[in-house]
């Protein structure tokens, strides 16, 4: 057990740029996701696609995202970060496309 106050934590800590956005969709029950919802389940092949996106934005960016359905409305959230402002943007408008294009 590491025996670190609270400034020793806050030193190992940085916070990234995020984003939390939102796609309408006509079902978003068509997405299901892993118990701790950072992967989808279906539909079949959109985790692919949202790792790659993922990818696109390069390793030194940590970046990483998830999608998520609403319990109650009719949309898919996006939760996106990365090191920088841009790299957030971009990787949460490729995960929109995605998201567009598997459930249209």
């Amino acid at each position: 057990v590491l025996k670190w106050d609270c400034e020793a934590w806050q030193a190992v800590y940085s916070d990234l740029p995020s984003k939390q956005s939102k796609v309408s969709v006509p079902d978003p029950r068509r997405v299901t996701t892993i118990w701790d919802e950072t992967r989808a389940l279906t539909p079949e092949g959109m985790q692919d696609k949202i790792d790659a996106c993922i990818a696109k934005i390069g390793p030194s960016a940590s970046a990483r995202a998830f999608v998520r359905p609403s319990g109650t409305e009719p949309i898919v959230r996006i939760y996106a970060e990365a090191s920088t402002a841009e790299q957030v943007e971009d990787l949460t408008k490729d995960i929109r496309d995605v998201l567009i294009e598997m459930l249209p």
